[in-house]
């Protein structure tokens, strides 16, 4: 999977990647999905954080107001601890599908290209770099063939 920090901070370089991969509008749009995906994870991991902090703040404030007989004023402010942790809850969830989805479109976009990588649509357009050794020029047969041959393989018997 290709590095999430790279798709947040530089789409137009993976959008170039996936332009000399010849990818379609598709690909390209997953791009952008996951840069306005990122964007909102980071908004509801911030609320969450601020929802958490209020919570505990409040919380030390009715125990103090226990410990001061204000019991009136702890359980308004229990009511608020109890909002903001359904709040939470929502947003937890909302941040799980947000992640979800993130991670699958990520999983679906190739590495990037080195740069010594040739551009070409097919295999065809590849370019030869290197050879080793001679390519095999006999037509060895395929080991089905060599099977039957040798009678150790019935094939209209095993279906």
């Amino acid at each position: 999977m290709i590095d999430p920090k790279i798709l947040a901070e530089q789409p137009e370089l993976v959008k170039d990647h996936l332009r000399r991969r010849y990818a379609d509008d598709d690909a390209l749009a997953s791009v952008d999905r996951i840069v306005e995906l990122a964007a909102r994870r980071k908004t509801l991991i911030g609320e969450r954080d601020g929802l958490r902090g209020e919570r505990n703040r409040l919380s030390k404030q009715i125990g103090q107001l226990y410990r001061d007989q204000r019991r009136d004023e702890a359980e308004e402010m229990k009511a608020a601890v109890q909002a903001g942790t359904e709040r939470t809850k929502a947003i937890e969830a909302e941040l799980e599908k947000v992640e979800t989805e993130q991670v699958d479109l990520a999983m679906r976009i190739p590495n990037l290209l080195h740069e010594s990588v040739g551009e070409g649509k097919t295999e065809d357009d590849n370019t030869v770099v290197r050879t080793w050794g001679t390519p095999r020029t006999d037509t060895t047969p395929a080991h089905v063939e060599i099977g039957e041959a040798l009678g150790i393989v019935d094939l209209d018997r095993s279906t």
